[in-house]
């Protein structure tokens, strides 16, 4: 019976040992369960965080392709398109004229695309755009405007002055073989304020010569400012 009594203790000791163990283990799995927990829960806040200004760059990359293409788009267009509204500032003596030349042949140019005449030799008022080739009218008024166009050798030259891209009047210029050729057009109008004046060419297939001596040409001036008097109509 003693030993019978010894055993059991020693047993229940063993038992208890055991679970003692047993809940040891488990407490330290739990530990280790939530700290690997807080652990992937503080990883994926960064992970989203990083993806969130993954995103942002993205966006913003995107917005700065979409603009470079809508510049580089604009800068490819033909001048007809780009029409300058902005007013040029009138002189205080009221007088508004321009002269500008072509000085290098122009060849494949696009059908109604602006003739650029860039170089300026009179601009008062600085109402004519060597950029666009355009002149923007700065005042209602009956302006005159010119323009000479010359081609060689077997060539066409095929061209109109249009006003805000309607044709007003044509050019047609055709040289023989071995020869040269020009052709010329003025005309009177009567222009609205904020109207732009162009030269344009008709088909692709045109041929404009200049050299040093300097033949195609834009010119216009202000005839009479009609300021106060209705701007709807065109005199020649």
């Amino acid at each position: 019976m003693a030993l019978f009594n010894t055993n059991s203790k020693f047993g229940l000791l063993v038992m208890l040992y055991m679970v003692s163990v047993s809940s040891c283990d488990q407490l330290c799995s739990d530990e280790v369960i939530r700290e690997l927990s807080n652990r992937l829960d503080s990883q994926q806040q960064q992970i989203d965080s990083q993806r969130t200004e993954i995103k942002m760059l993205k966006d913003k990359l995107a917005e700065k392709e979409a603009n470079e293409e809508l510049e580089l788009s604009l800068d490819n267009q033909p001048s007809k398109s780009l029409h300058v509204r902005q007013l040029p500032t009138l002189p205080s003596e009221g007088t508004i004229a321009f002269t500008a030349v072509l000085n290098h042949e122009v060849t494949n140019m696009g059908v109604d695309q602006n003739i650029v005449f860039d170089l300026v030799h009179t601009n008062i008022g600085n109402a004519y755009n060597p950029h666009h080739g355009t002149f923007v009218a700065p005042v209602t008024g009956v302006y005159v405007i010119h323009t000479t166009i010359f081609t060689r050798y077997n060539n066409i030259a095929w061209c109109e002055i249009v006003v805000n891209g309607a044709s007003k009047a044509g050019v047609f210029v055709k040289a023989a073989s071995g020869q040269h050729n020009s052709g010329s057009q003025m005309l009177v109008l009567r222009l609205s304020q904020g109207d732009d004046v162009a030269v344009q060419n008709i088909q692709k297939t045109d041929y404009i010569f200049s050299d040093h001596y300097v033949y195609p040409t834009f010119s216009g001036f202000l005839l009479k400012d009609l300021s106060d008097i209705d701007n709807t109509n065109v005199i020649g």
